[in-house]
């Protein structure tokens, strides 16, 4: 294996490595921050994604 695929390789290693983390910690580190600014901080209404549809319970746990 020639020093330059070694590199290409080990490049590509670092940024799916890095892609991977900001992918997976990004939506827990906004809401860390959220939390710590307060609700002062939050992006104009026409800017927020729309959150995910509420589930309601099965009837049989309501009932209970």
């Amino acid at each position: 294996m020639s020093n330059q695929s070694k590199f290409i390789t080990i490049g590509l290693v670092l940024a799916l490595g890095i892609g991977n983390a900001y992918y997976s910690f990004n939506p827990s580190l906004r809401e860390l921050k959220e939390q710590r600014d307060g609700p002062s901080a939050r992006k104009a209404p026409g800017t927020q994604r729309p959150s995910a549809p509420q589930v309601e319970p099965d009837r049989q746990q309501k009932s209970s």
